[in-house]
């Protein structure tokens, strides 16, 4: 062996020593960790609203790790001295900033010119067809550094807060002790679930460092440590929830996938607003996609506008010609009932909108919900039939026979007018939105009677919700008027 190999071998075990006897001396005498857990205290507010909540602590528990002699034991059983010490190292060596996605292995710079290449990253790529305002829209919003910043703290102070299915979250306080006297205490948040961080110190500084509750969960059994996404990962994760974000913007800008057969409308409208549907309901079901554009002309008075909901179908529009063919009617019917006309006439600022799907004022869902078929009408009424065992035999139910007859009605039934198909087809299907930003939903039927299907606010027209009603919010009265806006009995 060379001499210079023998200096080697010396230098290296007095530096293990050196460095072993410096960690030893700068060994905590302990370090308590408090965990806090809470349940949440609901406050009633106004109007029987839940607005706020108060943390009750629902148990405490504490776990010590007390050094002895050169080893240490965590509530008297022994615990690695290398688990220990990287927890102190991590508390120690934190230090005070804010989140910053830099901190977290993404290249801001690069970023900035290269937003197109994010795009790429997004699993869901047939969601839209991705055409050219689709994807420079995009590309712009996947190029600002502010939005990624954003989504990056929903990620992390997800699981903040007490929910329907979370009614309870718990906290962390570390205390180090050396020489006798607390050396650095820290208390996370308190979370339901993901992080702990950010931590505060005992000056109130903030400190974002996901390497403590690492180590912590090394040392102390845990639930829910999850692992922080950094660099690549977190790179597409969050250029997937800023493309997430933006679907609404995206399902409108769909829409000029089919803008040629769009603009054929211009001949007998302005065309106000198009995009394609985004949410199932009342007005697209079954359809693949579906695409409503809002139009107006002359021929209408200025609150009224009609909204023809068109099916993507062998990749283009729904035929424009049957537009065209009946809105006259359509647009002028409507408004001319009288007390509709009247409302409107009051209230210069309400908005009256006429739909049109496809080729008729009414579409499949909107029968299917009102009318349902004969097929149910038939199920509900053996369902009613079937009632009649407990009044033959004078036995008492142990529910209440007329409200589950009210259920089930609406249920199979609908308004339970039971309208012949040939006739609710031809109905048409409108909303009226007030000033006061109450909506409805009506049915014009081809006899003239109107049909009030859902309201949602505090009246609608000049009736008040305890009409139809207990309390302000979305209902379905299933009223029928006259042109003259008389209430017809069932």
């Amino acid at each position: 062996m060379t001499l210079k190999i023998q200096l080697r071998l010396i230098l290296g075990i007095v530096s293990v020593f050196i460095g072993s006897k410096t960690a030893a001396q700068n060994d905590p005498d302990s370090i308590v960790i408090q965990q806090n857990t809470y349940y949440a205290h609901w406050l009633e507010g106004i109007d029987d609203m839940w607005l706020t909540t108060v943390d009750c602590l629902y148990r405490s528990e504490s776990f010590r790790i007390v050094k002895n002699k050169k080893n240490y034991k965590l509530n008297r059983k022994a615990i690695g001295v290398s688990k220990v010490r990287g927890l102190n190292a991590a508390i120690k060596n934190s230090s005070i900033h804010n989140f910053s996605i830099s901190d977290y292995g993404i290249d801001t710079s690069w970023l900035k010119t290269h937003s197109k290449e994010m795009l790429e990253r997004y699993s869901n790529k047939t969601d839209f067809s991705w055409n050219s305002q689709q994807r420079q829209y995009m590309a712009q919003q996947l190029g600002e550094i502010g939005q990624y910043q954003r989504h990056f703290l929903v990620y992390i102070e997800a699981g903040c807060c007490y929910g329907i299915h979370h009614n309870y979250r718990d906290e962390l306080i570390i205390r180090v002790f050396h020489s006798g006297e607390v050396e650095n205490e820290l208390t996370s948040r308190k979370r339901n679930y993901g992080f702990y961080m950010p931590w505060t110190n005992a000056f109130g500084d903030t400190i974002a460092d996901h390497s403590i509750e690492i180590e912590l969960a090394a040392v102390v059994a845990l639930n829910n440590i999850k692992p922080l996404l950094q660099g690549e990962r977190l790179l597409k994760y969050l250029a997937e929830k800023i493309i997430e974000y933006h679907k609404p913007t995206l399902y409108q800008l769909e829409a000029y996938t089919y803008e040629d057969e769009i603009r054929e409308l211009e001949t007998d409208f302005k065309i106000k607003s198009f995009e394609e549907l985004s949410t199932r309901g009342r007005y697209i079901w079954d359809e693949p996609s579906a695409f409503k554009v809002i139009l107006t002309n002359d021929l209408m008075r200025k609150n009224v506008r009609l909204d023809f909901v068109a099916s993507e179908r062998n990749g283009t529009l729904y035929s424009r010609d049957s537009i065209k063919r009946d809105y006259r009617r359509i647009v002028q019917r409507v408004p001319s009932i009288d007390f509709i006309k009247k409302f409107f006439e009051q209230d210069t600022s309400a908005l009256l909108d006429i739909y049109y799907f496809n080729n008729r004022g009414i579409n499949k869902y909107n029968i299917e919900s009102v009318n349902t078929n004969p097929e149910k009408w038939a199920k509900h009424d053996k369902y009613v039939k079937g009632l009649d065992w407990y009044k033959q035999r004078n036995i008492s139910p142990s529910f209440d026979i007329d409200e589950a007859i009210a259920t089930n009605r609406e249920l199979e039934c609908g308004c339970n007018y039971r309208f012949d198909q040939n006739f609710i087809e031809k109905a048409i299907f409108f909303e009226i939105h007030d000033r006061e930003e109450n909506s409805s939903i009506w049915f014009l039927l081809p006899d003239d009677r109107v049909l009030l299907y859902v309201m949602q606010g505090e009246k609608v027209l000049e009736h008040n919700y305890a009409e139809f009603g207990k309390s302000a919010g979305l209902q379905y009265p299933c009223v029928m008027f006259d042109s003259h806006g008389n209430q017809l009995p069932r």
